[in-house]
């Protein structure tokens, strides 16, 4: 699973990705 961490929105990424197992790029 490719997880890309950004400075800011980094908490809110990981936890979006720890529950619903999607990349952060979809949400952008």
């Amino acid at each position: 699973m490719k997880v890309f961490i950004y400075p800011t929105n980094s908490l809110i990424l990981s936890d979006l990705v720890e529950r619903f197992g999607h990349e952060p790029l979809t949400l952008m």
